[in-house]
């Protein structure tokens, strides 16, 4: 194969979009329709008939869904497949494991930020919300790659890099300061990466992720007219203060993008919708971004991970990533796979399984329910609403699949321990929301409490391992079935959905981490304390809100020093209100007083050496 002479990307395969919208250096689109490239960089295919511009859109929009949900899930497992606490402490490749399994986890979050704001931007031309993968019938055109869960690799961060790579000749590309080692990088993507991720993805080339959206950026930007947009439905999107976050200065690649589309008029809308597209595309998916410039975008970070990879392979004389199997499945499949037959390891990848179609089907409600996410005043002022119950849900599956993703690649895949399973981001048999809302909330309730009985009857069993973990989460899932069944009949919540005083508090502060656990200076010390050790600590002066430490950390902007939670979306202001009042109040213990505020949920050990 010969790359020197083309576009940095292996892209023989024609950039989406008509022919007015390819770059001069792809090869001309044929036809009047819509085109895609042809497999095996064969001549484009068409798609089908010229679409009216906003039915063009929606297309487009939902192939950017479904691509973003598969990158982010690839980025899973991959991230998954690495296990530094397996290698010695205060090891020079351990501490490379680390920083390839955080960045992967960092960009996987980034991609979700996408994925949801390709939904905004779904909802601003009035397209139905897309939360698929990759099962349309244009899979082969739309993704970047085959879709292959499968460890850390050379070959997989290969196809990575290619795919988030900029759209330009490796010549206008600046990659490292040094001249010399900016010539010494450049011939490694040429020489190395881009055949290694050409092979690695079966011999068929790749394309770049940033064709499709270069196409909406024009579409938004001149494409569509002004009656193809709907303004007035912000209300339905996710926010930026629920959802994103902007790391502290001097951190870079850290920036978790959500973008909301709240202008009130077609000509902002739109104006506003380029910008979302452009934003996304400065991040990971740009389709011809000039000179790299630091370390933020994806192209940049996976080509750092390439390097950083061969150095911990060399090191260690094998390969980094566990022995997990690719594609894992929790059923045979046509195509080979690595089915998972070991009778622990299934039932793990059982619940895997529940807890990503809760988080879908969580996500996806949220995003069609119209209303705010806490209550604004009163005794309730800062408590969940029933559209703040389906993100808190949401955010606690995000949590859970990490704990069970970790279980899985202990545990091995089939009767030779060598192999490990993996999680299976298996999808669920439907991907549809139901038109009422009230069946949406039954729905809920069904799979809440499908997935409690599950644990019950099929993990809490004799020699398994985190039954702490499973019975607080079969708990949980009981109490949001039951919100979910009174919600579904119109009914008022349940009594304890909601805490008071000192609970309430903890809580707050523990929503605002989602749970997850954390190392800092102070780590989560809201859990598992009791209201006096929380006064005793000095960080809240009761009766004086101005002179409370906690207050004015969590009152701080995002990027400011010093600020809770690091790394987070702001705590919603109805409830740093709330926290206000209460130390006003003098900080009330709840009722009855003396008890924990909040106990955090249990993680599963893990397993022995060499099981």
């Amino acid at each position: 194969m010969t790359v020197r002479n083309v576009n940095l990307a292996v892209f023989r395969r024609v950039p989406f979009g008509p022919a007015s919208a390819v770059s001069a250096g792809a090869h001309a689109a044929v036809g009047a329709g819509v085109v895609a490239p042809g497999p095996g960089g064969a001549a484009p295919l068409l798609l089908g008939p010229r679409m009216r511009p906003r039915d063009e859109t929606i297309f487009w929009l939902s192939a950017a869904a479904e691509i973003e949900h598969a990158l982010m899930v690839q980025y899973l497992f991959a991230a998954y497949s690495i296990d530094p606490a397996s290698l010695p402490a205060e090891n020079d490749v351990r501490r490379l494991a680390t920083e390839i399994r955080n960045t992967l986890l960092q960009i996987a979050r980034e991609e979700m930020g996408h994925f949801i704001s390709v939904q905004n931007l779904l909802h601003a031309v009035g397209g139905a919300l897309h939360f698929s993968r990759q099962f349309s019938p244009f899979e082969f055109a739309v993704q970047p790659f085959g879709y292959r869960l499968e460890p850390a690799t050379l070959d997989s961060l290969a196809k990575y890099v290619i795919a988030e790579s900029p759209n330009r000749p490796v010549s206008e590309l600046v990659l490292r300061p040094d001249p010399a080692q900016d010539a010494a990088i450049k011939q490694k993507l040429v020489d190395d990466i881009a055949p290694r991720a050409e092979r690695s993805n079966g011999g068929n080339p790749l394309f770049h992720v940033g064709a499709l959206f270069a196409r909406l950026h024009e579409l938004f930007k001149s494409g569509l007219d002004d009656t193809d947009f709907r303004p007035g439905r912000s209300g339905l999107q996710a926010t930026w203060r629920d959802w994103g976050y902007e790391a502290p200065p001097g951190t870079a690649g850290k920036i978790v993008l959500v973008e909301q589309l709240s202008a009130v008029s077609a000509i902002d809308l739109r104006r506003d919708a380029a910008a979302a597209i452009a934003a996304i595309g400065d991040q990971g998916e740009a389709f011809d971004a000039p000179v790299a410039d630091g370390d933020e975008s994806h192209f940049e970070r996976f080509l750092s991970l390439y390097e950083k990879l061969e150095q911990a392979e060399t090191a260690l004389g094998r390969p980094l990533a566990l022995p997990v199997v690719t594609n894992p499945a929790t059923m045979p499949l046509p195509a080979p796979g690595g089915h998972i037959t070991h009778a622990r390891a299934l039932r793990w990848a059982y619940l895997f399984n529940l807890r990503y179609r809760l988080l879908l089907d969580c996500l996806h409600h949220s995003l069609l329910s119209d209303v705010a996410s806490y209550e604004t005043s009163g005794a309730q002022m800062g408590d969940r609403t029933p559209k703040g119950m389906l993100q808190l849900w949401t955010f606690g599956e995000m949590r859970r699949l990490k704990v069970i993703a970790e279980k899985l690649v202990e545990l091995p895949a089939g009767a030779a321990p060598a192999s490990r399973a993996g999680p299976p981001f298996e999808l669920p048999y439907s991907m549809r929301m139901p038109h009422i809302d009230a069946d949406r909330w039954t729905m809920h309730a069904d799979v809440f409490a499908m997935a409690a009985e599950f644990i019950s009857r099929e993990m809490l069993v004799d020699g398994e391992t985190g039954a702490d973990f499973l019975a607080a989460v079969a708990d949980a899932d009981r109490a949001a079935a039951r919100i979910a069944t009174a919600l579904a009949r119109g009914e008022a919540l349940p009594p304890g959905t909601h805490a008071t005083d000192f609970a309430k508090v903890t809580r707050i502060l523990d929503e605002s981490v989602r749970g997850f656990t954390f190392r800092s200076p102070h780590g989560p010390f809201w859990r598992n304390s009791i209201h006096a050790e929380m006064i005793d600590s000095g960080r809240v002066v009761p009766g004086d809100p101005d002179g409370s430490n906690l207050l004015n950390r969590i009152a701080l902007g995002q990027a400011e020093a010093g600020s809770m939670p690091k790394e987070r979306p702001r705590i919603a202001h109805e409830r740093v209100a709330y926290v206000r009042d209460w130390i006003a109040r003098g900080a009330p213990d709840s009722d009855p007083p003396g008890m924990v505020g909040l106990m955090g949920e249990p993680l599963p050990p893990r397993e022995p050496a060499g099981s």
